[in-house]
């Protein structure tokens, strides 16, 4: 059977589909023997089904099944292969050249802080030296000026 509805009619037999897909099955199976055919086999196979008394496997015969399961156990060399499948590999790979390229980079980066103190300072309060430049400040006795100028605004008051 080559039909394009071939893979909904499980689907449409377990009125699963949505209302104008359904309608669309129906319309089709009127015109095609070969679907008519297969939701008739499902039809028979879902009614034999139906009649095949639930099996509710015995704790020992459960047990059974475990045990085996547990000596059936995987080798380390199967484990390892697992491993070895690409779509695990290939991102772990990834993973490991990405950190390897952010320590190589952290490592060879040179430090970015002056080696003079005073330097450092002025570098951090470039701003405020600039502002000094802009109102004129040029000794430190201005400066002693600017620091105690909160205290002149408090006497003003």
């Amino acid at each position: 059977m080559t039909c394009s509805l071939q893979a909904e009619l499980t689907a449409y037999l377990d009125s699963e589909l949505p209302l104008l897909q359904m309608k669309q099955v129906q319309q089709h199976l009127e015109t095609c023997t070969d679907c008519r055919g297969t939701v008739e086999l499902l039809k028979s196979t879902l009614a034999q089904l139906s009649a095949v008394p639930a099996f509710e496997p015995s704790p020992s015969l459960r047990r059974a099944v475990f045990a085996q399961l547990d000596r059936e156990s995987e080798s380390f060399w199967e484990k390892f292969v697992r491993w070895l499948k690409p779509q695990i590999l290939l991102p772990s790979v990834g993973l490991v050249a990405a950190a390897v390229v952010v320590m190589v980079i952290a490592i060879r980066r040179p430090a970015t802080l002056p080696r003079d103190a005073q330097l450092f300072e002025l570098a951090s309060n470039l701003e405020l030296v600039q502002d000094y430049e802009v109102i004129g400040i040029n000794s430190v006795e201005d400066l002693e000026v600017v620091k105690h100028l909160h205290e002149l605004e408090e006497e003003q008051r």
